[in-house]
């Protein structure tokens, strides 16, 4: 069986026999049977620094915010992150 799945024009691999714990691939982060940190990795290609890591920070919580208790914080966890980066934008000007 193929475990690639097509995000963004980019393939992404699945690895169904990877450990399932609230270390390693916690429930909140592969819900919708991809890993939240591959999305991440395809989703900031050609990013560097800041730039990149306010993306990721974004993707993260919102991704996972349907999946644990506390939405509403990773909502406004996820605009903190928007707001910083349409801030770098502008310095970028």
């Amino acid at each position: 069986m193929d475990n690639t799945v097509l995000f963004q024009g980019k393939e992404i691999d699945l690895d169904e026999n990877e450990q399932h714990d609230g270390i390693h691939h916690p429930d909140h982060y592969t819900w919708k049977g991809q890993e939240c940190k591959k999305i991440i990795d395809a989703m900031t290609v050609g990013l560097a620094g800041i730039e990149a890591y306010y993306m990721g920070n974004i993707i993260k919580y919102l991704y996972c915010y349907p999946k644990k208790g506390t939405p509403n914080n990773d909502l406004l966890k996820a605009g903190e992150y928007i707001k910083m980066l349409r801030e770098l934008y502008q310095t970028k000007g």
